[in-house]
């Protein structure tokens, strides 16, 4: 018995029949175009504890239901574009991280419930960000904003150069511009002293403003600009929520604790007004 090859690279999307599944789909389809990759639909039936040939009928049903459906909706696009499909009997978290291997980005939608099953996969992307082996996007079930605009975290990780560089690809792929953000852990004599803040600010600005100038002589056109903000990126996230149209982060920040990404300090996790863009030290686009 021959082994089975091993999957050519795509783009990756992870399908269960929901409308949040179908965006994704659809947003990742510019991912695929500009690398000359397949997009491939991935649908995971989950296993029963007690199979019957009857459900499985019906889970096989599902499954070519919510493919078709992505299927049409990204055909309609008259791109050309090759779509791949994939249907495994597998846990939806257990599917998705095998096809990370081979995939160049994981696409997920942020709410996904499948109507047949009840899964939900908004639970599975905050598994599968963490221990994927590629770029994880996780894709609101919202319209973009019109003006808006890619925010990239910096900190000292691994996965700091990496999130620098796919935020550039990302910029320059949806026509957006980039700002890149940077956090300092302020004092009590900080906070007390404004005039000190003002101070770090203006350093730390000047810093990231000299790692950034190799991308602005590289792709002059692009508006890329550095974000200075004490304490942590909650309050800007907050405050810009209506004009973020992607948050780019690394894996470390996004992992949180074993159980998933840490919502509470990534609000595009919880809220639909931003996607979501998880990038390991791992792999680059």
């Amino acid at each position: 018995m021959k082994d089975r090859p091993p999957p050519s690279p795509a783009i990756v999307v992870g399908v269960d029949g929901s409308r949040a599944a179908l965006t994704a789909a659809l947003w990742a389809v510019a991912e695929a175009e500009e690398r000359d990759l397949p997009l491939r639909l991935l649908y995971a039936i989950e296993p029963r504890p007690v199979p019957s040939a009857d459900q499985a009928a019906r889970d096989l049903a599902a499954a070519e239901i919510s493919i078709r459906e992505a299927f049409m909706a990204i055909e309609a696009l008259n791109l050309p574009l090759k779509i791949e499909v994939e249907i495994v009997q597998d846990s939806a978290r257990r599917a998705l991280i095998n096809a990370s291997y081979s995939a160049l980005m994981l696409c997920l939608g942020s709410r996904g419930i499948g109507q047949s099953t009840g899964r939900h996969y908004g639970s599975v992307a905050a598994v599968v960000s963490r221990t994927a082996r590629c770029p994880v996007a996780i894709i609101a079930h919202s319209h973009p904003p019109k003006s808006g605009f890619i925010l990239a975290e910096l900190d000292d990780s691994p996965d700091r150069a990496n999130v620098l560089e796919i935020s550039v690809a990302e910029a320059l792929l949806r026509h957006r511009p980039l700002r890149v953000l940077a956090s300092w852990r302020p004092r009590f004599s900080d906070v007390a002293d404004a005039s000190n803040t003002t101070a770090i600010n203006r350093q730390a600005r000047g810093q990231l403003d000299k790692q950034l100038e190799w991308w602005r002589r590289r792709h002059p056109s692009l508006d890329i600009a550095a974000v200075i903000t004490p304490g942590n990126m909650v309050n800007y996230v907050a405050q810009h929520r209506d004009l973020i149209e992607l948050l780019v982060v690394g894996q470390r920040q996004a992992g949180g604790n074993s159980r998933g990404p840490n919502t509470s300090a990534h609000p595009a996790l919880s809220e639909t007004t931003c996607s979501l863009l998880i990038c390991g030290s791992n792999r680059v686009l």
